[in-house]
């Protein structure tokens, strides 16, 4: 999906945009009992970021931490991870199927496109407006959730042990997102 096509979505989204990065969910307080509490069946969550650091294999201790308590919470075939990182699909997948087999890692086109969200919601036989998406990206996951209806979970990172060449990549990729969220809402606003 290019550019023209966020820009033009997250205008239709701009005031939830806004509110959700102004009000952002630490992973390091998110629990499944506050998905569910959020009228989630089913979760999907972004690795890169928010599971663990981009260019990882699998999730830190607290992305494992928080994907144990989704899938205890949820139940099996109710967590997925869903990733933008083509280089390291087939990598997470094996990684993911062998250390977290509770848990599916969906290939699908880039976020915001739908597909992977409507993938999860078929395979978990919950209906998308109650899946949560869990994703620091504001015009990638985040987006892809309020254009579908489904529930998003703006969710960062209080600290996490990354090198420096992932977390400049990271920032190279949410910076801009958050600089386009707040020029769209001054000029919506």
């Amino acid at each position: 999906m290019n550019w023209f096509v966020r820009i033009s979505l997250a205008r239709k989204h701009i005031k939830r945009l806004s509110w959700l990065m102004s009000n952002p969910v630490y992973l390091e307080d998110l629990t499944a009992e506050w998905i569910v509490e959020l009228g989630a069946g089913a979760a999907i969550f972004d690795h890169d970021g928010v599971l663990g650091p981009n260019k990882s294999h699998g999730p830190d201790e607290e992305g494992r931490r928080l994907l144990r308590d989704a899938v205890e919470r949820l139940g099996q075939g109710k967590v997925f991870v869903l990733s933008n990182t083509k280089s390291r699909k087939v990598v997470r997948q094996a990684h993911y199927k062998d250390n977290h087999p509770d848990v599916a890692y969906l290939a699908a086109r880039s976020k915001p496109d739908p597909e992977g969200l409507h993938m999860a919601s078929a395979a978990s036989c919950v209906p998308v407006e109650k899946v949560a998406v869990v994703d620091d990206g504001l015009l990638t996951g985040i987006l892809m959730a309020l254009e579908a209806g489904a529930l998003p979970v703006y969710a960062l990172r209080r600290s996490m042990a990354e090198p420096w060449e992932p977390w400049i990549i990271r920032m190279a990729t949410t910076a801009p997102q958050k600089i386009t969220v707040r020029a769209l809402g001054l000029i919506s606003g």
